[in-house]
């Protein structure tokens, strides 16, 4: 018998014989015991194995994550798109239904990067770390916080010709994510640090750049005399908004004599821009022309270097 079951027999003899010794009940109880002459212990059960239909996993140490996003109204984000990117670990995950969300987590560091749209608004929102190694957290992702991005060139006339706000997110196993806004110009366009800043250099980089051209003859960027190319990268950083005012005295002139080329081909020129540690190349739009032509370029990256490049890829019906 199993040691519960001697336990229950002795009980129940104790319940009618009150006045036995625990010598009696365990003489009774071994007089009384009957010798099993089938399986031998181990084939009923002791040191067996037992086959289930279902198992358990057991969850890795994990903490949850809440992100609640808010619009530059105060109100409940509706249009936005955040990442959650491991630092420690290979994860990605997306969120872009509700402004309030619940992760799930494994233990670990993770970087997020958050962009709300609103009518004439966008804002990136990144938090470098969120350390999750210790218990739950929640990250507010507030458009509010976000500061403007502006920067004004010498040529009060110059056309925006593009604008990038973007950051490089350096995440586990040395793979570099792109994040922010690529579009024609600054207005609108608004960003913030949540939390902290890194003391040192961090996973993310902040980018901040864009093209610009005098009006060329038709009054558009076509066949304009001269653009600009200026672009800041802030390594191991993010920027809570960006404003410079550029003045001819910070910037490198550049010309750039375009040959002839074939009858019904349309010239692109363009600039390529890329960190200091020149493990990144940006690409922009390029500003057309008709060649041969020469044209001034002024340019600017601080924190990296701008090359210059002639695109010729258009040929016109």
């Amino acid at each position: 018998m199993a040691t519960p079951h001697v336990t229950g027999a002795a009980t129940v003899l104790k319940q009618q014989h009150p006045q036995w010794t625990p010598q009696r009940l365990k003489a009774v109880l071994m007089a009384s015991a009957k010798h099993n002459a089938g399986p031998d212990p181990n084939a009923q059960g002791a040191g067996g194995e037992v086959r289930v239909s279902f198992s358990v996993e057991r969850e890795v140490e994990s903490y949850d994550l809440t992100l609640v996003h808010t619009g530059r109204d105060g109100a409940a984000a509706t249009l936005f798109n955040t990442l959650v990117q491991g630092l420690d670990a290979d994860w990605l995950e997306g969120v872009s239904t509700d402004s309030t969300t619940t992760l799930r987590l494994p233990k670990g560091r993770y970087t997020i990067d958050s962009a709300i749209i609103e009518d004439g608004a966008a804002t990136q929102l990144v938090q470098p770390v969120v350390d999750l190694t210790a218990g739950p957290s929640t990250v507010r992702l507030d458009a509010r916080l976000g500061r403007p991005v502006r920067i004004t060139v010498p040529d009060r006339t110059a056309i925006p010709v593009s604008a990038e706000l973007s950051t490089r997110e350096h995440v586990f196993g040395g793979t570099t994510n792109l994040g922010g806004f690529f579009t024609a110009s600054f207005d609108g366009l608004f960003s913030a640090r949540i939390g902290p800043d890194s003391s040192g250099p961090g996973p993310v980089t902040t980018v901040v750049g864009g093209r610009w051209a005098r009006p060329g003859p038709g009054g558009s960027i076509v066949d304009s005399a001269e653009t600009y190319v200026l672009y800041w990268f802030h390594e191991g950083h993010m920027d809570s908004g960006f404003q410079r005012t550029v003045t001819k005295s910070d910037l490198a002139a550049v010309t750039l004599d375009v040959g002839s080329t074939a009858a019904g081909v349309e010239s692109w020129t363009d600039a390529a821009a890329s960190t200091a540690s020149g493990d990144e190349n940006l690409i922009g739009y390029g500003v057309p022309l008709h060649a041969p032509f020469t044209r001034a370029t002024a340019t600017d990256a601080t924190g990296g270097a701008v090359e210059q490049t002639v695109i010729r890829a258009y040929r016109i019906a």
